[in-house]
């Protein structure tokens, strides 16, 4: 996910943005044929009759996330993701997300070097089994283990993308891998996964100044939908490239309960809560569950209420259709 000037307003055509790709970057929910309409925020993440937000995850045989459990408190990176997400979304709202690799799914069939948006869109299709409806809003991450193809060319500079008007993520283990430098690459490797897949459900949730509205001047409207904060996350050189991610990551993320948006995004959160609904429940980390216990056993997600198991549904997705045809 290089993120860069490739995130325009959606009202860019497909033809414009696919003609910039070359010189653009590439962390984009833009990615994708223009919406026939446009979808506020308060009609899906954030609308009063949503009370489950899920965040489904499969990967590729040779692409596996990094979910492994520190040795000094049983926690992995995957905590960060529920610190993020759990910090915006109202509370009376239920956040399904992994903590582990055996609540998200392998996909021995998924092969390949590089891959287009038709194909990661067909994947997903195939492959989810969490899809929105009236309800809930389901999220749908991929780990690859090639690199983007924009249509026109390889793209070995794409770290992760989120397809305009869809609920899927594309995340690109070899661009990612590549992250750091030896002595440190377990570490930003790690986080680089968390913090690319954050920045990319940012942007499908609608920052900056996409679906949800601005609460203060900090669109950086050069460089697309992206903040001109440097220590948010939705700052465009934070990810700009594999020596800025490692930047961002080493100074700014130091463990799993890191908060990564800035001030200026979580305003623009709380100014589509809807009214009356109860302030967000921060979450304070769990723990890996101990062997042979899911999830949810005992009716509990992992540290808290808020938090709870991956398990299969059936519906279609409530009027998001991937790919946005």
């Amino acid at each position: 996910m290089r993120v860069s000037q490739l995130t325009k307003s959606c009202r860019v055509g497909v033809t414009v943005a696919l003609a910039m790709l070359a010189v653009l970057a590439s962390c984009s929910s833009d990615l994708g044929p223009a919406p026939s309409s446009q979808v506020s925020a308060e009609s899906t993440v954030f609308s009063p009759g949503i009370t489950t937000v899920v965040l489904e995850v499969g990967y590729a045989s040779g692409a596996v996330p990094h979910a492994e459990p520190s040795a000094m408190d049983g926690k992995t990176v995957w905590n960060l993701f529920k610190r993020n997400i759990s910090e915006v979304l109202p509370g009376d709202k239920r956040l399904e997300s992994p903590l582990t690799l055996q609540e998200m799914r392998e996909l021995p069939d998924v092969t390949g070097t590089s891959f287009t948006q038709a194909q990661i869109l067909e994947i997903a299709r195939t492959h989810r089994t969490r899809t929105s409806d009236k309800t809930t809003i389901a999220y749908y991450a991929l780990w690859l283990p090639g690199i983007l193809n924009d249509g026109t060319r390889d793209r070995d500079d794409v770290l992760g993308v989120n397809f305009r008007d869809t609920t899927v993520i594309a995340m690109f283990k070899p661009v990612l891998e590549g992250n750091a430098e030896e002595s440190e690459h377990d570490r930003v490797a790690k986080f680089a996964e968390q913090s690319v897949l954050i920045h990319e459900l940012g942007h499908a949730m609608g920052l900056v100044n996409k679906t949800i509205p601005l609460t203060s001047s900090h669109h950086d409207s050069p460089h697309g939908a992206h903040c001109t904060n440097q220590d948010c996350l939705m700052y465009y050189a934070n990810e700009e490239s594999r020596d800025s991610l490692t930047s961002y990551i080493k100074r700014m993320v130091t463990d799993p309960n890191a908060l990564l948006w800035g001030p200026e995004c979580l305003r623009d959160f709380e100014g589509v809560r809807p009214k009356g609904s109860p302030p967000p429940i921060p979450y304070d980390g769990g723990v890996v569950p101990a062997a042979g216990m899911g999830m949810h056993d005992g009716g509990m997600g992992d540290g808290g209420m808020r938090d709870g198991g991956m398990h299969d549904g059936g519906m279609r997705d409530g009027g998001m259709r991937d790919g946005g045809r």
